[in-house]
């Protein structure tokens, strides 16, 4: 067979193949879809649980030496689930809500404190840590239609992280009541934040296909956090505020009405 008969017939079997193998069909305004996806967060700080790096004072006592210092350190990240919902401006423009839901954090940690002037006697603290997000968020997003299956996305949104926490560290007190010396903070609320991100489409049909995304968050003020504290003292811990997080998921999603 000549060069010129192969030709032929890789363009006579191009033009043979569905539409729907070379390129998408146009997005029409109007074009609503739904989503649902599994993933993980990363950078939304845990639930830390520190122990033994805290100095404790005790009336009538000098401080206490700080001991072994424990800490339970949060995850950094999260396993999530959600959903989502979007219509369609025109081909290229989109807007868009979004539910997601993290499971909780749960962290526990204890440490002995030796007293100096009481040989025989230890400081024992424990502490437990708990934490738990979901996001709402929305926004507007910009679609790139290209005349192969994976479409580019980027977006820009906001809405609110719903964040709960609670700290809670009990060190014995052997020398008066109360029994024990409660340190605890503990704090639900809905932070606004600013959302950014992107990711593709991949069509493996008409209406339907897998989608792929990376969000950033910037939260309107901070959540606390526990980090490690390096002094002249020795290692200990402190309370710090975080402001960032993000996510990666990957979901399903179907398209109606175009």
């Amino acid at each position: 067979m000549t060069n010129r008969r192969q030709i032929i017939w890789c363009v006579l079997g191009t033009l043979a193949l569905p539409a729907s193998v070379l390129a998408q069909f146009s997005t029409k305004p109007g074009t609503v879809e739904i989503s649902a996806g599994i993933g993980g967060s990363f950078d939304f700080p845990g639930a830390s649980a520190a122990a033994g790096g805290f100095a404790f004072i005790i009336p009538g006592l000098p401080v206490p030496a700080a001991g072994i210092p424990k800490l339970s350190a949060g995850r950094k990240s999260q396993p999530i689930v959600g959903g989502g919902a979007g219509i369609a401006l025109t081909r290229f423009l989109w807007i868009y809500g979004d539910y997601g839901y993290l499971f909780p954090d749960r962290q526990t940690a204890s440490a002995g404190l030796p007293v100096p002037t009481v040989p025989t006697v230890s400081v024992t603290t424990s502490t437990e840590a708990t934490r738990h997000y979901w996001t709402g968020t929305g926004g507007v997003e910009l679609s790139f239609p290209t005349v192969h299956r994976i479409v580019p996305l980027v977006r820009l949104g906001g809405g609110y992280v719903h964040h709960s926490y609670n700290y809670r560290s009990d060190t014995p007190n052997y020398r008066s009541t109360p029994q024990f010396i409660t340190f605890q903070i503990s704090n639900a609320e809905n932070i606004p934040v600013v959302t950014f991100g992107g990711g593709v489409r991949w069509y493996w049909g008409e209406r339907h296909g897998l989608r792929i995304l990376v969000d950033g968050f910037r939260l309107s003020h901070g959540v606390d956090d526990v980090a490690v504290a390096e002094g002249r003292s020795g290692t200990g811990y402190l309370f710090v505020t975080r402001r960032s997080g993000g996510q990666v998921t990957v979901g399903y999603f179907l398209h109606f009405g175009r």
